[in-house]
């Protein structure tokens, strides 16, 4: 069945309803599909009011998220820092249980080779992390591109 045509008349009050009411709600009072709504809109250059605030959010979102991301890399170099000095300073160690189930413990002098092997492991994992929470946030703008390009797929129409 081929797809209803619609009068310029028709058009050009979806377009003047798009703005306050959205595309969705435009579609519905009308009765025309969204998609078709979309398409107009796209071709029109029409934007929505709400869709403005969808998009001033969600770079203000993304604006929180790198500041956060920027305090989270900062506390993994410090907590990397911690642990590079835990490598060669005195250590305890213990052991807990036997028939009596007794507790002991012994200062020794550094950690053993097996327990510096996981710190090490664990230092490389965190500046791992930190070097990618940097280049997540200083990637040139492929973040924004990639918000950009759902935001199309959202809303719709192009940015």
């Amino acid at each position: 069945m081929p797809a209803p045509k619609y009068t310029d008349e028709q058009k050009r009050q979806a377009l003047e309803m798009v703005p306050e009411l959205g595309q969705s709600e435009t579609g519905r009072r009308l009765d025309m599909p969204k998609s078709t709504i979309q398409r107009w809109c796209t071709k029109a250059g029409v934007r929505t009011h709400r869709s403005e605030k969808v998009m001033a959010a969600a770079k203000a979102s993304a604006a929180d998220n790198a500041a956060r991301r920027a305090v989270i890399s900062s506390a993994l170099i410090d907590d990397v820092e911690r642990l590079r000095d835990q490598l060669f300073a005195p250590a305890q160690v213990y052991n807990f249980g036997g028939k009596d189930n007794t507790f002991a413990v012994e200062e020794i002098n550094e950690p053993s080779f097996r327990d510096k092997q996981a710190i090490a492991t664990t230092i490389g994992i965190f500046l791992q992390r930190s070097l990618e929470l940097e280049r997540f946030d200083s990637d040139g703008g492929r973040d924004e591109a990639a918000l950009d390009e759902w935001l199309r797929t959202v809303l719709g129409r192009k940015l």
